[in-house]
Order: C-alpha cells, then sequence, then structure tokens
C-alpha cells in the first residue's frame, strides 16, 4: 500500500492528461538552476532527475517559492513515492533526459520516504554517443549534449534528437451535438460558500460540480475575454509559421480559428474572492451575443460594456474546478456550468477579505469599475498572467 493518495503508475504510463498519479522513484540528481547558468546567479527553480524500477527517466522542476517547501524532503539518492503533480511537454531547448513530458512540482505535492531496497534501484540514466560521430552534431541545435567533468571521473548526458511529427493534411471537424446532462436537469448540488471553494483540491476533486451564491465584483484588466479557438476541438491557437496551429497534445492540422469566451470574472461573497471562468457556451448565455460578434467592435485589451455591465450582479452558480490552471497556482479558479439564478444588481458589493486569494492566484492586477458602481478597490497579483 502507498502512504500518499493516488494511483500508482510508472514514468513511461505518463501522459498530459495524467493528474492523480503516484510515482515511485529515486532521486537521481538534484540542482539549482540559477540566471546565466553561473553560481553567481539568482536561483530560478530546483531541478531534478527522477528514475523508477523500470530505469526510465523524467526531468521535474520545482518553481522557486516552492523552493522551502519541497526541498527539505529531497536530496539525492533518496527513494520516494510522489504524488500530486503536473505532467507537461518536455522544454524543446533543455532536455536533461530523453523523455517527452516533465513534472511541474507545486505546492499541493505530496512526497514520502520509501523504505524499498536501495539495490533494486538504477541511480543513473545515460545514454553513449561513439565518440566517432560527434562531428555529426557540431552546431546543430535540434540536440541537446551535456559533458561534465567530476571527481569521480566524466558524467555524459545523453544526446537527443528532436523531430516533428507529421499530422495529416485534411482533418474533417467532428459536429457537436449537446446533450442534456446533469447539469442541465435539477440535480442538487452541494451548497459551497468561496472560502470552503478555496480548499478544492485539483488533483482529487476535479470531477465534482458545486453550487455557491456569489457577487461579481470584477474583471482582471490584463487578461484576454476571448481567445482563438480551434474549430476542430475548441483548443487555443498560436501563431505558426504558416498562419495558426492548435495546442492540443498531438495537435489537429486545423489552421482556421474562431474567436471564442474565455472571461475571468473576479467574485466574491463575504467571505472569500476566487476567479470564476465563463467560456463560449454560458458567456453567451449571459451577454447574448457571441464572441465572434464582440470581437468584430472590440480590441483583446479592452473590456467590452457588454461584459463589465455585469459587475455588481449577484448570480447562483453551479461551478467546477479548472483543475489544469488551478495545479500551478495557489488557489483556484473555476468553470461556471450553469447560472441557476440571477438576483439583480446589489447596491452593496461583498467586502473583500484581507486574506482574499484575488490578490495571490494567478489573476492579475486591477478590477475594472462601471460609471454607475461606486470606485472598487484595486487587487494586485504578485504573479502576473498571460
Amino acid at each position: 500500500m502507498i502512504p500518499i493518495q493516488g494511483e500508482l503508475t510508472t514514468i513511461s504510463d505518463l501522459r498530459l492528461s495524467t493528474t492523480n498519479a503516484v510515482l515511485h522513484v529515486r532521486v537521481s540528481r538534484m540542482w539549482e538552476f540559477r540566471e546565466g547558468g553561473n553560481e553567481k546567479g539568482n536561483i530560478k527553480h530546483l531541478d531534478l532527475v527522477l528514475i523508477d524500477l523500470k530505469g526510465d527517466a523524467i526531468y521535474a522542476e520545482i518553481p522557486l517559492d516552492v523552493i522551502p517547501i519541497l526541498k527539505p524532503q529531497l536530496r539525492e539518492k533518496l527513494i520516494i513515492f510522489i504524488g500530486k503533480f503536473v505532467v507537461e511537454k518536455a522544454k524543446p531547448g533543455y532536455k536533461v533526459v530523453h523523455n517527452p513530458y516533465m513534472l511541474r512540482l507545486n505546492r499541493r505535492t505530496t512526497i514520502a520516504t520509501s523504505n524499498a531496497n536501495d539495490l533494486d534501484f538504477p541511480k543513473y540514466t545515460f545514454s553513449l554517443t561513439p565518440i566517432e560521430i560527434l562531428p555529426q552534431f557540431v552546431k546543430n541545435k535540434e540536440c541537446f549534449l551535456v559533458v561534465r567533468n567530476t571527481a569521480g571521473g566524466l558524467m555524459m548526458r545523453r544526446i537527443i534528437k528532436l523531430q516533428n511529427l507529421s499530422l495529416p493534411v485534411d482533418a474533417t471537424p467532428v459536429e457537436k451535438i449537446d446533450l442534456p446532462n446533469e447539469v442541465q436537469t435539477h440535480v442538487a448540488f452541494e451548497e459551497r460558500n468561496l472560502l470552503q471553494l478555496n480548499d478544492i483540491d485539483p488533483f482529487t476533486q476535479k470531477d465534482e460540480r458545486y453550487q455557491c451564491t456569489v457577487t461579481i465584483i470584477g474583471i482582471p484588466e490584463k487578461q484576454h475575454w476571448c481567445y482563438r479557438a480551434c474549430r476542430v476541438c475548441s483548443s487555443k491557437m498560436i501563431s505558426a509559421s504558416d498562419g495558426f496551429q492548435c495546442t492540443k497534445d498531438g495537435g489537429y492540422p486545423s489552421k482556421q480559428f474562431e474567436w471564442k469566451y474565455k472571461i475571468p470574472f473576479i467574485v466574491a461573497d463575504g467571505t472569500y474572492t476566487l476567479e470564476f471562468m465563463m467560456f463560449e457556451r454560458r458567456a453567451t448565455e449571459l451577454i447574448g451575443k457571441s464572441a465572434e460578434t464582440l470581437r468584430k467592435y472590440n480590441d483583446l485589451d479592452i473590456i467590452p460594456n457588454e461584459i463589465s455591465q455585469w459587475i455588481g450582479h449577484k448570480f447562483t452558480f453551479v461551478v467546477r474546478i479548472l483543475y489544469k490552471k488551478s495545479m500551478r497556482t495557489e488557489h483556484p479558479s473555476f468553470e461556471v456550468l450553469l447560472i441557476k439564478d440571477r438576483h439583480g444588481k446589489q447596491a452593496v458589493l461583498p467586502l473583500l477579505n484581507t486574506q482574499s486569494s484575488a490578490q495571490e492566484t494567478g489573476t492579475s492586477s486591477a478590477l475594472l469599475p462601471t460609471k454607475d458602481l461606486p470606485e472598487l478597490m484595486t487587487i494586485s497579483s504578485k504573479t502576473p498572467t498571460d
């Protein structure tokens, strides 16, 4: 029986969709990554190489603000159980081991020391490259090679060739059919206030739905209110050399996009303040216009009046945690699944709790007040977001 919550898995079975997994691994290497690549630079993050019983290895990264929490529990050669980590694509320009994925640890990451037999676990990971073929990698920026002299001799890191996957040139969009689900029926959901929602664990409670009554008190002014969405799967589209490409894992060959809502409302109820996100379907229901329509007359950086007019209105929502985003932040964000009740515009806004998360989550700096509302309190952020 593993000592921490989650499903025991191996490094080779990790995927971007992995959420509540536990790894049984050895800390093969641990080092500080510093600015400028020298010992005098400021620490940017703590890096690890983890190896499991099968000999597979993966690179893991601990953000600067989490180092004081996790570093005391780690040391080289230690065998551990580790859970509540985020699986990401490996960095294209910094590959310490041969693995398409990497781990990003966080404040919720759990670590427990294992009493496994030390001789059962591999201690090092490496691959050998014949010296006679090294010249072919000269000036080849697609490969990463580290050779380091150590007190015990020469330690080599593997050479990795990065390749682009060939994708089909055509794809037929799948027609989306909306079927009734529990959110659209008269199912009773557990009532939670925002202080209670702040304790939701994105690793273990990602499928739970909750009902809450809140007031919209602002919109982060440094976040966009809509995004370029893939016409096939609605994932975010990013700029590419030949136009735009879908960011979904595995990729879609679609080059066309449409604008869809992604509105980060700041909500409060007197107990706490959190971020509630509205996507296309619910935002269109609220606003009465599609994102495509609003985008024709409004910039991404300016919140349209059709959106900001809802500041000060009180609603009863059914929500679910945005687990992928919340895994990376100290405080969770939620998606609005259902607008259950509308209570109208409020004469008085809920007071901001001095310990409210809006100051510390991934939401950005200021609230956007409307003309007929009293001036809202500024919400600052230590960590700006995209």
